[in-house]
């Protein structure tokens, strides 16, 4: 039977609480997993039905049905996870095959290598020396055809024009934290950085810079009330209005224009972990991107917030950076290996990921962070970030990196 024939029999069915209340249902199942792996099949059904898009669950689930030795279960959850697009790696996918006594023809197997497959597209756009460390955020300026970087460790925005060459925009006073995700808002002529002062080399306070991209102007937003915040994304609406989401509280903040200080949109723990976020083109919703779950959808008017909901077939999490591209959510999922981008299909109402189609995969897309939109459609994409050369590491300014690559991915 093919893959895709399975899936039916693999949705999950029961209430679909989303994932606000599957963070609790997978902690228990793995709780009970780590016990008595054969006890902790119901567990983790109940938390697949509430979060049916979550590849991290089934990798989960499935671990837990090889332990217990129920390799009928497993091959049920393995195959949702190949037909979701995911994989594991080689050296789990031979104790997986001798798990199942399945040899290297099992489609299983195969979808599972297929998916692990490159998909290389784009050329790089520019090449930034080794010495230029840890760019996380990438923004482009269409009047001025020139993008912008944030290096985390060096506490610096650069300027990169039309012909690669690199200036410093911006050197970061002490009290600001280190920069990572970046947003431009063309009307107001604005360049939006996420401030985490707990980031590698990080220093100051948390929150967003706002940076005239005409005069120069500078000024840090703090949190609500002074609240410490670790903000790494930042998106800007149509109206200028900036959105932040703090990766390590999950709360979300925003500033409306001319504000002096961020207000609170989702607070704190509503959240996993807050991630890269887009506006609806009408400006009515926010999504959000919480790494472990999802998409969460906020609506602006009210504050009220759902989870997008995932079609059979689609999974959404592991995501990071997000911008809308011809009706799409064009999304950076970093957070599965190997790391691609994805272009999520909605419905009319916005409510559900009807498809996710592969845009790129692997190559030189080894850690992709953050994503931004370059005139005609195509994509600037920060290829290679390399945040794992910076994990527990005391001194990071003193570690040597590979150069950086902006990829450009043209329009499709």
């Amino acid at each position: 039977m093919a893959l895709s024939a399975l899936v039916p029999l693999l949705v999950a069915t029961g209430a679909q609480d989303g994932f606000f209340g599957v963070r609790a249902l997978w902690q228990s199942a793995r709780s009970i997993a780590a016990e008595h792996p054969a006890d902790s099949e119901a567990a983790f059904d109940q938390a697949i039905a509430a979060s049916p898009g979550n590849n991290g669950l089934l990798l989960s689930a499935a671990g837990a049905a090889l332990r217990a030795h129920d390799p009928a279960r497993a091959r049920l959850l393995l195959t949702r996870l190949a037909v979701q697009g995911g994989t594991v790696t080689e050296e789990n996918e031979a104790a997986i095959a001798a798990e199942l006594a399945a040899p290297a023809s099992d489609p299983l197997l195969v979808s599972l290598t297929a998916n692990r497959t490159p998909v290389a597209r784009g050329t790089p756009w520019a090449t930034l020396p080794a010495t230029i460390r840890l760019i996380e955020g990438v923004a482009y300026d269409d009047r001025r055809q020139a993008a912008y970087v944030s290096s985390v460790v060096d506490r610096t925005l650069y300027r990169i024009d039309g012909k690669g060459a690199v200036s410093v925009a911006l050197k970061l006073p002490p009290d600001f934290g280190s920069p990572l995700a970046l947003a431009i808002d063309p009307r107001h002529r604005l360049l939006w950085a996420a401030l985490d002062p707990k980031a590698p080399g990080g220093s100051g306070a948390g929150g967003l810079l706002r940076l005239s991209l005409d005069t120069g102007d500078r000024a840090l937003l703090p949190g609500p009330a002074g609240e410490a915040l670790s903000i790494g994304d930042v998106a800007v609406g149509a109206d200028g209005t900036a959105f932040a989401a703090d990766g390590r509280s999950g709360g979300v903040y925003r500033c409306r224009p001319g504000c002096k200080a961020l207000e609170t949109l989702l607070a704190p723990g509503v959240l996993r972990s807050a991630q890269g976020m887009v506006t609806s083109p009408d400006g009515k919703r926010l999504y959000v991107a919480d790494y472990a779950y999802g998409i969460a959808i906020v609506d602006l008017a009210t504050g009220a917030t759902q989870p997008l909901a995932t079609a059979p077939g689609v999974a959404i999490d592991g995501l990071d950076g997000l911008v809308w591209r011809d009706g799409r959510i064009v999304a950076i999922q970093n957070g599965w290996q190997p790391a691609r981008m994805i272009a999520i299909d909605l419905d009319r109402a916005g409510t559900t990921a009807m498809a996710a189609r592969v845009i790129a995969r692997a190559g030189p897309m080894t850690d992709p962070t953050q994503v931004a939109r370059l005139a005609g459609g195509a994509l600037l994409v920060v290829a290679n970030a390399q945040w794992d050369r910076y994990e527990n590491v005391t001194a990071p300014r003193e570690v040597a990196q590979e150069p950086t690559v902006l990829l450009r991915l043209p329009a499709q």
